[in-house]
């Protein structure tokens, strides 16, 4: 009985010697594995960051388009796309997310837009309350309109995930960022500012899922046999007409 017990421990003590090389195996590509994840992740927000701290001189002058559309969030976002009508950027103006107790009136001293312009040219959205809702919302005023190009108008942070949702919600839309940079920013590398890398950094996590959902829109759409246009940066020039002064 001792005999066939030992050498049954033998056999299990041999087995288990022959798998522990697969065993290693295993946790070596897992661990491989982890490290590239966490090393692409790391990157990914490397690149994030340099791109949205961009000096706005180095973007350039934002194209024009068919229309425009304003992500609200603070009032230099606002003043910035009324700039931007008024110098003829595009036809109409889109505020998205607009707060319901703001009025026109008090959106329009936001624009600094004349009255005449803002009354042709001007639509507002109250329904968005986030980034998701303003594609939503974006996305039925476009085929209202039949807009083909918009320029967008958002935060720099903002405009990576803005632009995502945004073709995401209406893939067949060429959409081009015109980004704000905030004023009084911290001067020197963004790495060197701790809040200005934790406020980067809450962005990047944010961005990430829409980053998710517009790669499996994509997916869907490439087996269905569909076609999708990326957002742009602030680069190539689309024709925009005059605007008009009627009501939409």
């Amino acid at each position: 009985m001792a005999e066939t017990d030992r050498k049954t421990n033998d056999a299990a003590f041999a087995d288990n010697l022959a798998r522990a090389p697969h065993r290693r195996g295993w946790r070596t590509a897992l661990s491989g594995l982890v490290v590239l994840s966490v090393a692409s992740v790391f990157a990914g927000f490397v690149i994030f960051a340099n791109h949205v701290t961009r000096d706005a001189r180095a973007t350039g002058s934002p194209t024009s388009a068919d229309a425009i559309v304003v992500l609200t969030g603070s009032s230099a976002r606002i003043a910035e796309s009324g700039r931007l009508l008024s110098e003829g950027r595009g036809r109409r103006l889109l505020v998205s997310g607009a707060n319901p107790r703001a009025s026109r009136a008090d959106i329009r001293r936001l624009t600094g837009l004349s009255d005449r312009l803002f009354a042709c040219c001007v639509d507002i959205g109250y329904r968005a309350r986030d980034t998701v809702g303003n594609g939503a919302e974006t996305r039925d005023w476009i085929a209202r309109n039949g807009f083909q190009s918009i320029l967008v108008v958002t935060s720099a942070r903002h405009m990576p995930r803005g632009l995502t949702e945004l073709a995401r919600a209406s893939p067949a839309t060429n959409f081009h960022a015109a980004p704000v940079h905030p004023r009084g920013r911290p001067s020197g590398p963004w790495w060197t500012n701790a809040g200005q890398v934790r406020l980067l950094l809450q962005e990047y996590v944010k961005f990430l899922p829409s980053a998710g959902r517009y790669l499996i829109t994509r997916a869907r759409a490439a087996l269905e046999g569909e076609t999708l246009t990326s957002p742009r940066s602030p680069d190539g020039a689309v024709p925009a007409g005059r605007n008009t002064l009627t009501s939409s």
